[in-house]
Protein backbone atom coordinates (compact mmCIF):
# COMPACT_ATOMS: atom_id res chain seq x y z
CA UNK A 1 0.00 0.00 0.00
CA UNK A 2 1.05 3.62 -0.41
CA UNK A 3 1.30 5.49 2.87
CA UNK A 4 -0.12 9.00 2.44
CA UNK A 5 2.19 11.60 3.93
CA UNK A 6 -0.60 14.14 4.51
CA UNK A 7 -2.57 11.61 6.58
CA UNK A 8 0.55 10.54 8.43
CA UNK A 9 1.35 14.12 9.45
CA UNK A 10 -2.28 14.73 10.38
CA UNK A 11 -2.18 11.79 12.78
CA UNK A 12 1.14 12.95 14.21
CA UNK A 13 -0.20 16.41 14.82
CA UNK A 14 -3.21 14.88 16.59
CA UNK A 15 -0.78 13.33 19.07
CA UNK A 16 -0.22 9.80 17.71
CA UNK A 17 3.11 8.09 18.16
CA UNK A 18 4.91 6.81 15.08
CA UNK A 19 3.59 3.28 15.53
CA UNK A 20 -0.04 4.29 16.04
CA UNK A 21 0.17 6.59 13.01
CA UNK A 22 1.10 3.58 10.89
CA UNK A 23 -1.59 1.48 12.57
CA UNK A 24 -4.30 3.92 11.57
CA UNK A 25 -2.99 3.81 8.03
CA UNK A 26 -3.45 0.05 7.87
CA UNK A 27 0.23 -0.90 7.77
CA UNK A 28 0.37 -4.69 8.27
CA UNK A 29 4.06 -5.54 7.83
CA UNK A 30 5.76 -6.29 11.18
CA UNK A 31 9.13 -5.21 9.77
CA UNK A 32 7.75 -1.70 9.22
CA UNK A 33 7.25 -1.36 12.98
CA UNK A 34 10.47 -3.13 13.98
CA UNK A 35 12.48 -0.77 11.77
CA UNK A 36 10.17 2.20 11.94
CA UNK A 37 12.77 4.95 11.49
CA UNK A 38 14.11 3.33 8.33
CA UNK A 39 10.55 2.78 7.07
CA UNK A 40 9.60 6.44 7.61
CA UNK A 41 12.78 7.63 5.94
CA UNK A 42 12.34 5.32 2.94
CA UNK A 43 8.74 6.51 2.46
CA UNK A 44 9.65 10.17 2.87
CA UNK A 45 7.33 10.66 5.83
CA UNK A 46 9.61 12.86 7.92
CA UNK A 47 7.97 15.91 9.44
CA UNK A 48 9.29 18.64 7.19
CA UNK A 49 8.36 21.39 9.63
CA UNK A 50 11.42 20.89 11.86
CA UNK A 51 11.45 21.15 15.63
CA UNK A 52 8.78 23.87 15.67
CA UNK A 53 6.19 21.84 13.75
CA UNK A 54 2.98 20.92 15.63
CA UNK A 55 3.65 17.21 15.32
CA UNK A 56 7.12 17.53 16.78
CA UNK A 57 5.89 19.64 19.68
CA UNK A 58 3.09 17.23 20.57
CA UNK A 59 5.28 14.15 20.40
CA UNK A 60 8.53 15.48 21.83
CA UNK A 61 7.85 14.20 25.35
CA UNK A 62 4.15 13.35 25.58
CA UNK A 63 2.73 9.83 25.58
CA UNK A 64 0.66 8.86 22.54
CA UNK A 65 -2.99 9.95 22.68
CA UNK A 66 -4.11 6.51 21.44
CA UNK A 67 -1.88 3.87 23.09
CA UNK A 68 -1.07 6.09 26.12
CA UNK A 69 2.60 5.26 25.63
CA UNK A 70 2.29 1.48 25.32
CA UNK A 71 4.26 1.42 22.04
CA UNK A 72 6.69 4.01 23.38
CA UNK A 73 7.52 2.81 26.89
CA UNK A 74 6.35 -0.83 27.11
CA UNK A 75 8.40 -2.24 24.26
CA UNK A 76 11.86 -1.30 25.54
CA UNK A 77 14.58 -3.68 26.71
CA UNK A 78 13.74 -3.11 30.38
CA UNK A 79 10.12 -4.20 29.91
CA UNK A 80 11.12 -7.25 27.87
CA UNK A 81 13.69 -8.25 30.50
CA UNK A 82 11.08 -7.96 33.26
CA UNK A 83 8.73 -10.22 31.29
CA UNK A 84 11.48 -12.75 30.60
CA UNK A 85 12.44 -12.84 34.29
CA UNK A 86 8.96 -14.11 35.15
CA UNK A 87 8.98 -16.90 32.56
CA UNK A 88 10.92 -19.73 34.11
CA UNK A 89 10.95 -23.49 34.40
CA UNK A 90 9.03 -24.32 31.21
CA UNK A 91 10.83 -26.60 28.76
CA UNK A 92 8.66 -25.70 25.74
CA UNK A 93 10.61 -24.82 22.58
CA UNK A 94 8.01 -22.34 21.32
CA UNK A 95 5.78 -19.75 22.91
CA UNK A 96 2.79 -17.63 21.97
CA UNK A 97 2.66 -14.08 23.32
CA UNK A 98 -0.65 -12.62 24.49
CA UNK A 99 -1.44 -9.18 25.90
CA UNK A 100 -4.46 -7.88 27.81
CA UNK A 101 -5.09 -4.17 27.20
CA UNK A 102 -6.96 -1.57 29.26
CA UNK A 103 -10.50 -0.79 28.14
CA UNK A 104 -9.78 2.94 27.93
CA UNK A 105 -7.35 2.41 25.03
CA UNK A 106 -10.28 1.21 22.96
CA UNK A 107 -12.17 4.39 23.85
CA UNK A 108 -9.19 6.54 22.88
CA UNK A 109 -8.84 4.74 19.55
CA UNK A 110 -12.52 5.33 18.80
CA UNK A 111 -12.17 9.03 19.62
CA UNK A 112 -9.24 9.37 17.23
CA UNK A 113 -11.17 7.47 14.57
CA UNK A 114 -14.03 9.98 14.79
CA UNK A 115 -11.52 12.81 14.53
CA UNK A 116 -9.63 11.39 11.55
CA UNK A 117 -12.21 9.06 10.03
CA UNK A 118 -13.06 11.04 6.91
CA UNK A 119 -9.45 11.78 6.04
CA UNK A 120 -8.36 8.18 6.68
CA UNK A 121 -11.21 6.93 4.54
CA UNK A 122 -10.53 9.26 1.66
CA UNK A 123 -6.77 9.29 1.57
CA UNK A 124 -5.44 6.23 3.39
CA UNK A 125 -7.80 3.55 2.10
CA UNK A 126 -9.15 2.75 5.58
CA UNK A 127 -12.85 2.08 5.12
CA UNK A 128 -13.83 1.00 8.61
CA UNK A 129 -12.53 1.32 12.16
CA UNK A 130 -11.94 -2.43 12.07
CA UNK A 131 -9.37 -1.90 9.30
CA UNK A 132 -6.98 -0.26 11.76
CA UNK A 133 -4.10 -2.59 12.58
CA UNK A 134 -4.72 -3.97 16.08
CA UNK A 135 -2.71 -2.39 18.88
CA UNK A 136 -2.03 -5.75 20.51
CA UNK A 137 -0.66 -7.16 17.25
CA UNK A 138 1.87 -4.33 16.91
CA UNK A 139 2.91 -4.68 20.55
CA UNK A 140 3.53 -8.42 20.04
CA UNK A 141 5.47 -7.78 16.82
CA UNK A 142 7.79 -5.43 18.74
CA UNK A 143 8.20 -7.52 21.89
CA UNK A 144 8.15 -11.16 20.73
CA UNK A 145 11.47 -11.24 18.82
CA UNK A 146 13.45 -9.77 21.73
CA UNK A 147 11.65 -11.94 24.26
CA UNK A 148 12.47 -14.97 22.13
CA UNK A 149 16.17 -14.18 22.25
CA UNK A 150 16.13 -13.85 26.04
CA UNK A 151 14.11 -17.04 26.58
CA UNK A 152 15.88 -19.14 23.96
CA UNK A 153 12.49 -20.11 22.51
CA UNK A 154 10.88 -19.54 19.12
CA UNK A 155 7.88 -17.18 18.93
CA UNK A 156 4.74 -18.81 17.58
CA UNK A 157 1.58 -16.91 16.78
CA UNK A 158 -0.44 -20.02 15.95
CA UNK A 159 -3.50 -20.94 17.97
CA UNK A 160 -2.12 -24.47 18.44
CA UNK A 161 1.01 -23.35 20.30
CA UNK A 162 1.11 -25.22 23.58
CA UNK A 163 2.82 -22.55 25.71
CA UNK A 164 1.43 -19.04 26.18
CA UNK A 165 2.99 -16.04 27.92
CA UNK A 166 0.21 -13.60 28.84
CA UNK A 167 1.05 -10.01 29.80
CA UNK A 168 -1.62 -7.83 31.42
CA UNK A 169 -1.19 -4.08 30.86
CA UNK A 170 -2.26 -1.57 33.54
CA UNK A 171 -3.15 2.10 32.96
CA UNK A 172 -3.17 4.41 35.97
CA UNK A 173 -5.97 6.66 34.67
CA UNK A 174 -8.19 3.79 33.57
CA UNK A 175 -10.93 4.35 36.15
CA UNK A 176 -11.19 8.08 35.53
CA UNK A 177 -11.25 7.83 31.76
CA UNK A 178 -13.80 4.99 31.76
CA UNK A 179 -16.30 6.72 34.07
CA UNK A 180 -18.40 8.08 31.14
CA UNK A 181 -18.30 4.62 29.58
CA UNK A 182 -19.78 3.10 32.74
CA UNK A 183 -22.54 5.72 32.64
CA UNK A 184 -23.38 4.71 29.10
CA UNK A 185 -23.27 1.11 30.22
CA UNK A 186 -25.83 1.69 32.96
CA UNK A 187 -28.11 4.07 31.09
CA UNK A 188 -28.44 2.24 27.78
CA UNK A 189 -29.47 -1.16 29.14
CA UNK A 190 -26.18 -2.90 28.48
CA UNK A 191 -26.21 -4.36 31.99
CA UNK A 192 -28.65 -7.04 30.82
CA UNK A 193 -26.45 -7.98 27.87
CA UNK A 194 -23.01 -7.91 29.49
CA UNK A 195 -21.63 -9.06 32.80
CA UNK A 196 -22.78 -7.03 35.79
CA UNK A 197 -19.28 -6.06 36.92
CA UNK A 198 -18.88 -3.49 34.14
CA UNK A 199 -18.04 -3.38 30.43
CA UNK A 200 -15.34 -5.76 29.25
CA UNK A 201 -13.11 -5.07 26.24
CA UNK A 202 -15.51 -6.96 24.00
CA UNK A 203 -18.44 -5.21 25.66
CA UNK A 204 -16.76 -1.86 25.08
CA UNK A 205 -16.57 -2.59 21.37
CA UNK A 206 -20.31 -3.29 21.31
CA UNK A 207 -21.13 -0.15 23.30
CA UNK A 208 -19.01 2.08 21.06
CA UNK A 209 -20.48 0.53 17.94
CA UNK A 210 -24.04 1.21 19.09
CA UNK A 211 -23.41 4.67 20.57
CA UNK A 212 -24.29 7.63 18.32
CA UNK A 213 -21.26 9.74 17.39
CA UNK A 214 -22.88 12.91 18.74
CA UNK A 215 -23.52 11.22 22.10
CA UNK A 216 -19.95 9.99 22.24
CA UNK A 217 -18.55 13.47 21.50
CA UNK A 218 -20.51 14.90 24.44
CA UNK A 219 -18.93 12.48 26.88
CA UNK A 220 -15.40 12.00 25.54
CA UNK A 221 -12.82 14.42 24.11
CA UNK A 222 -12.46 14.17 20.33
CA UNK A 223 -9.62 14.00 19.43
CA UNK A 224 -8.44 12.25 22.60
CA UNK A 225 -6.33 14.32 24.94
CA UNK A 226 -2.75 13.70 25.94
CA UNK A 227 -2.61 11.35 28.99
CA UNK A 228 -2.27 13.26 32.25
CA UNK A 229 0.93 11.47 33.29
CA UNK A 230 4.15 11.18 31.35
CA UNK A 231 4.40 7.45 32.08
CA UNK A 232 1.10 5.94 33.17
CA UNK A 233 1.02 2.59 31.43
CA UNK A 234 3.03 -0.53 32.23
CA UNK A 235 3.18 -4.27 31.82
CA UNK A 236 2.06 -5.61 35.18
CA UNK A 237 2.85 -9.22 35.97
CA UNK A 238 3.06 -12.22 33.69
CA UNK A 239 0.92 -15.34 33.57
CA UNK A 240 2.31 -18.45 31.87
CA UNK A 241 0.19 -21.37 30.78
CA UNK A 242 1.13 -24.62 29.08
CA UNK A 243 -1.55 -26.61 27.33
CA UNK A 244 -2.51 -30.03 28.63
CA UNK A 245 -0.10 -32.95 28.48
CA UNK A 246 -1.80 -36.34 28.38
CA UNK A 247 -0.15 -39.33 30.05
CA UNK A 248 -1.97 -42.60 29.37
CA UNK A 249 -1.48 -46.10 30.71
CA UNK A 250 -3.22 -49.02 32.36
CA UNK A 251 -3.60 -49.62 36.06
CA UNK A 252 -4.01 -52.86 38.02
CA UNK A 253 -5.78 -52.81 41.37
CA UNK A 254 -5.02 -55.54 43.89
CA UNK A 255 -6.97 -54.30 46.90
CA UNK A 256 -10.62 -54.95 47.74
CA UNK A 257 -10.79 -51.87 49.96
CA UNK A 258 -9.74 -49.18 47.48
CA UNK A 259 -11.94 -46.82 45.48
CA UNK A 260 -10.93 -45.64 42.04
CA UNK A 261 -11.27 -41.92 42.87
CA UNK A 262 -11.47 -40.09 46.22
CA UNK A 263 -14.66 -41.26 47.94
CA UNK A 264 -16.39 -38.45 49.76
CA UNK A 265 -19.95 -38.40 51.10
CA UNK A 266 -21.26 -35.09 52.45
CA UNK A 267 -17.67 -33.88 52.64
CA UNK A 268 -16.54 -36.87 54.71
CA UNK A 269 -13.83 -39.14 53.34
CA UNK A 270 -14.80 -42.83 53.33
CA UNK A 271 -11.51 -44.28 52.16
CA UNK A 272 -7.99 -43.27 53.14
CA UNK A 273 -6.67 -43.50 49.58
CA UNK A 274 -7.80 -44.17 46.03
CA UNK A 275 -6.29 -45.48 42.80
CA UNK A 276 -6.13 -41.92 41.50
CA UNK A 277 -4.31 -40.67 44.60
CA UNK A 278 -1.74 -43.47 44.45
CA UNK A 279 -0.87 -42.63 40.84
CA UNK A 280 -1.61 -39.03 39.89
CA UNK A 281 0.27 -36.97 42.52
CA UNK A 282 3.58 -38.66 41.68
CA UNK A 283 3.05 -37.93 37.98
CA UNK A 284 2.05 -34.36 38.80
CA UNK A 285 5.26 -33.79 40.73
CA UNK A 286 7.39 -35.36 38.01
CA UNK A 287 6.14 -32.93 35.35
CA UNK A 288 5.61 -29.97 37.73
CA UNK A 289 1.95 -29.62 36.68
CA UNK A 290 -0.38 -27.13 38.37
CA UNK A 291 -3.19 -29.71 38.56
CA UNK A 292 -4.55 -32.83 36.86
CA UNK A 293 -7.71 -34.61 35.80
CA UNK A 294 -8.03 -38.40 36.01
CA UNK A 295 -10.17 -40.37 33.54
CA UNK A 296 -10.50 -44.09 32.86
CA UNK A 297 -12.34 -46.58 30.69
CA UNK A 298 -15.11 -47.32 33.18
CA UNK A 299 -14.57 -48.08 36.86
CA UNK A 300 -14.69 -50.99 39.27
CA UNK A 301 -16.33 -51.09 42.69
CA UNK A 302 -14.26 -50.62 45.83
CA UNK A 303 -14.24 -54.38 46.55
CA UNK A 304 -13.42 -55.44 42.99
CA UNK A 305 -9.88 -56.11 41.83
CA UNK A 306 -8.61 -55.27 38.33
CA UNK A 307 -6.07 -57.78 37.03
CA UNK A 308 -4.73 -58.96 33.68
CA UNK A 309 -3.39 -56.05 31.63
CA UNK A 310 -5.32 -53.60 33.75
CA UNK A 311 -7.78 -50.80 33.01
CA UNK A 312 -6.91 -47.97 30.57
CA UNK A 313 -6.65 -44.50 32.08
CA UNK A 314 -5.34 -41.06 31.19
CA UNK A 315 -4.08 -38.12 33.22
CA UNK A 316 -4.76 -34.65 31.83
CA UNK A 317 -1.82 -32.70 33.27
CA UNK A 318 -2.58 -28.98 33.36
CA UNK A 319 0.12 -26.33 32.94
CA UNK A 320 3.02 -28.78 33.13
CA UNK A 321 6.45 -27.16 33.15
CA UNK A 322 8.24 -30.35 32.16
CA UNK A 323 6.79 -31.85 28.99
CA UNK A 324 9.76 -33.51 27.29
CA UNK A 325 9.67 -36.95 28.87
CA UNK A 326 11.85 -39.58 27.21
CA UNK A 327 10.79 -43.25 27.22
CA UNK A 328 13.39 -43.78 29.92
CA UNK A 329 11.88 -40.98 32.03
CA UNK A 330 8.41 -42.49 31.72
CA UNK A 331 9.71 -45.95 32.54
CA UNK A 332 11.43 -44.58 35.66
CA UNK A 333 8.20 -42.87 36.70
CA UNK A 334 6.29 -46.11 36.21
CA UNK A 335 8.74 -47.99 38.41
CA UNK A 336 8.55 -45.30 41.10
CA UNK A 337 4.76 -45.63 41.28
CA UNK A 338 4.87 -49.42 41.39
CA UNK A 339 7.47 -49.46 44.16
CA UNK A 340 5.49 -47.00 46.28
CA UNK A 341 2.45 -49.22 46.91
CA UNK A 342 1.29 -52.84 46.93
CA UNK A 343 -2.32 -51.94 46.15
CA UNK A 344 -1.86 -50.58 42.63
CA UNK A 345 0.48 -51.06 39.68
CA UNK A 346 0.72 -49.21 36.37
CA UNK A 347 2.00 -50.30 33.00
CA UNK A 348 2.32 -49.02 29.43
CA UNK A 349 2.71 -45.39 30.53
CA UNK A 350 3.18 -43.04 27.56
CA UNK A 351 2.47 -39.51 26.34
CA UNK A 352 -0.47 -39.48 23.90
CA UNK A 353 -1.99 -36.73 21.70
CA UNK A 354 -5.36 -35.27 22.61
CA UNK A 355 -6.95 -36.79 19.51
CA UNK A 356 -6.53 -40.28 20.98
CA UNK A 357 -8.66 -39.57 24.06
CA UNK A 358 -11.84 -40.32 22.12
CA UNK A 359 -10.78 -43.98 22.05
CA UNK A 360 -10.80 -44.07 25.86
CA UNK A 361 -14.37 -42.79 26.08
CA UNK A 362 -15.60 -45.12 23.35
CA UNK A 363 -14.30 -48.05 25.36
CA UNK A 364 -16.58 -47.22 28.29
CA UNK A 365 -19.70 -48.45 26.46
CA UNK A 366 -18.61 -50.11 23.23
CA UNK A 367 -16.01 -52.65 24.35
CA UNK A 368 -16.37 -55.97 26.17
CA UNK A 369 -15.01 -56.90 29.60
CA UNK A 370 -14.09 -60.26 31.07
CA UNK A 371 -14.73 -61.01 34.73
CA UNK A 372 -14.15 -63.90 37.12
CA UNK A 373 -16.56 -64.12 40.07
CA UNK A 374 -16.46 -66.38 43.11
CA UNK A 375 -20.07 -67.44 43.64
CA UNK A 376 -21.96 -69.38 46.27
CA UNK A 377 -25.21 -71.30 45.93
CA UNK A 378 -27.55 -72.10 48.78
CA UNK A 379 -28.85 -74.97 46.70
CA UNK A 380 -26.86 -77.92 45.39
CA UNK A 381 -25.18 -77.27 42.06
CA UNK A 382 -23.34 -79.82 39.93
CA UNK A 383 -20.61 -79.55 37.38
CA UNK A 384 -23.11 -80.71 34.77
CA UNK A 385 -25.37 -77.76 35.56
CA UNK A 386 -22.50 -75.36 35.38
CA UNK A 387 -21.30 -76.84 32.08
CA UNK A 388 -24.61 -75.82 30.51
CA UNK A 389 -23.65 -72.19 31.02
CA UNK A 390 -20.96 -72.70 28.40
CA UNK A 391 -23.70 -72.77 25.75
CA UNK A 392 -24.83 -69.23 26.60
CA UNK A 393 -23.87 -66.83 23.84
CA UNK A 394 -24.92 -63.21 23.24
CA UNK A 395 -27.68 -63.40 25.83
CA UNK A 396 -29.59 -60.14 26.30
CA UNK A 397 -30.42 -59.26 29.88
CA UNK A 398 -32.51 -56.36 31.15
CA UNK A 399 -31.07 -54.52 34.10
CA UNK A 400 -32.91 -51.95 36.14
CA UNK A 401 -30.67 -49.53 38.00
CA UNK A 402 -29.25 -51.54 40.94
CA UNK A 403 -30.67 -50.85 44.38
CA UNK A 404 -27.17 -50.08 45.68
CA UNK A 405 -26.76 -47.06 43.37
CA UNK A 406 -30.34 -45.77 43.19
CA UNK A 407 -29.49 -43.06 45.71
CA UNK A 408 -27.10 -41.40 43.25
CA UNK A 409 -28.32 -42.40 39.78
CA UNK A 410 -31.69 -42.03 38.04
CA UNK A 411 -33.88 -45.10 37.78
CA UNK A 412 -33.70 -46.68 34.34
CA UNK A 413 -33.76 -50.05 32.62
CA UNK A 414 -30.95 -50.90 30.25
CA UNK A 415 -30.41 -53.87 27.97
CA UNK A 416 -26.99 -55.46 28.18
CA UNK A 417 -25.43 -58.40 26.35
CA UNK A 418 -23.69 -61.37 27.98
CA UNK A 419 -21.41 -62.71 25.26
CA UNK A 420 -20.24 -65.90 26.97
CA UNK A 421 -20.11 -67.79 30.28
CA UNK A 422 -17.99 -70.52 31.77
CA UNK A 423 -18.22 -71.95 35.31
CA UNK A 424 -16.52 -74.59 37.42
CA UNK A 425 -16.89 -75.93 40.96
CA UNK A 426 -14.53 -74.92 43.76
CA UNK A 427 -14.65 -77.50 46.56
CA UNK A 428 -14.53 -75.96 50.05
CA UNK A 429 -12.83 -79.19 51.27
CA UNK A 430 -9.81 -80.35 49.23
CA UNK A 431 -10.74 -83.96 50.03
CA UNK A 432 -14.25 -83.56 48.63
CA UNK A 433 -15.07 -84.71 45.11
CA UNK A 434 -15.36 -81.58 42.93
CA UNK A 435 -18.40 -83.20 41.27
CA UNK A 436 -20.17 -83.53 44.62
CA UNK A 437 -23.63 -82.02 44.23
CA UNK A 438 -23.45 -80.58 47.72
CA UNK A 439 -20.54 -78.29 46.79
CA UNK A 440 -21.88 -74.71 46.86
CA UNK A 441 -18.83 -72.75 45.75
CA UNK A 442 -18.08 -72.19 42.10
CA UNK A 443 -16.29 -69.70 39.88
CA UNK A 444 -17.90 -67.94 36.95
CA UNK A 445 -16.01 -66.45 34.03
CA UNK A 446 -18.24 -64.10 32.06
CA UNK A 447 -17.64 -61.83 29.05
CA UNK A 448 -20.10 -58.97 28.91
CA UNK A 449 -20.85 -55.74 27.18
CA UNK A 450 -19.23 -52.79 28.96
CA UNK A 451 -21.57 -51.29 31.50
CA UNK A 452 -23.08 -54.57 32.66
CA UNK A 453 -23.63 -54.84 36.42
CA UNK A 454 -22.03 -58.24 37.01
CA UNK A 455 -22.89 -58.50 40.70
CA UNK A 456 -26.56 -58.05 39.86
CA UNK A 457 -26.23 -60.49 36.97
CA UNK A 458 -25.20 -63.10 39.55
CA UNK A 459 -27.71 -62.55 42.36
CA UNK A 460 -30.56 -60.97 40.39
CA UNK A 461 -30.96 -57.86 42.59
CA UNK A 462 -34.45 -58.85 43.83
CA UNK A 463 -35.59 -59.60 40.31
CA UNK A 464 -34.33 -56.31 38.86
CA UNK A 465 -31.93 -58.15 36.50
CA UNK A 466 -33.52 -60.73 34.21
CA UNK A 467 -32.49 -63.35 33.51
CA UNK A 468 -29.96 -63.74 36.33
CA UNK A 469 -27.41 -66.47 36.87
CA UNK A 470 -29.71 -68.18 39.38
CA UNK A 471 -32.48 -68.31 36.78
CA UNK A 472 -30.12 -69.82 34.20
CA UNK A 473 -29.15 -72.52 36.71
CA UNK A 474 -32.76 -73.51 37.33
CA UNK A 475 -34.17 -70.80 39.61
CA UNK A 476 -31.74 -71.37 42.45
CA UNK A 477 -30.42 -68.78 44.91
CA UNK A 478 -26.93 -67.58 44.00
CA UNK A 479 -24.80 -64.85 45.55
CA UNK A 480 -21.38 -63.39 44.80
CA UNK A 481 -18.45 -63.43 47.22
CA UNK A 482 -15.73 -61.78 45.17
CA UNK A 483 -15.28 -60.28 41.73
CA UNK A 484 -12.23 -59.56 39.55
CA UNK A 485 -11.96 -57.66 36.28
CA UNK A 486 -9.67 -59.82 34.15
CA UNK A 487 -9.66 -57.95 30.86
CA UNK A 488 -10.91 -54.70 29.32
CA UNK A 489 -10.90 -55.37 25.59
CA UNK A 490 -9.67 -51.93 24.62
CA UNK A 491 -6.25 -52.01 22.99
CA UNK A 492 -5.39 -48.53 24.19
CA UNK A 493 -2.93 -47.24 24.90
CA UNK A 494 -0.76 -49.65 22.91
CA UNK A 495 1.53 -51.94 24.86
CA UNK A 496 5.03 -50.56 25.48
CA UNK A 497 8.06 -52.61 24.52
CA UNK A 498 10.31 -52.06 27.52
CA UNK A 499 13.29 -53.72 25.79
CA UNK A 500 13.59 -50.93 23.24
Amino acid sequence: MTVNKKVFLFLREAGCCLHCSLRFMRERNPDSYLNIKDFIKERGLEDGGGTDSPGHKVQKCNPCVVCAGLLQHCVDDHTVQEIAAQVGGYDADRFALAVSLPVSLGVRAHALWLHAGERCTAEAGVRDEGDVTALKDVWKWLVAPRLARLLGKEPDGGASCGFTVSVPVAYEDEEEECRPLHQLYRQNGWRSKLRSGGPTRKGTELILKDTDDAVFRKRFPVPPGVPARAVSIRAEGVACQHGSVYLAGRYLKFSRTLSQTPWLIDGERKMKESVEELIAPRVQRAVAAASYKFSSSGREDVDVRTLGRGRPFVLDLLDARRTKLSPRDVRRLEQEINQSTQDVAVRDLQIVPKEQLAELKQGEEEKTKRYVALCVSRDPVTRRALDRLGFVTDLQVMQKMPVRVLHRRPASCRPRVVHSMRAWLVPDDPARDPDDARAGLFKLEVVTQAGTYVKELVHGDFGRTTPSLGALLGDISVDILALDVMAVSLDWPPAVNYDM
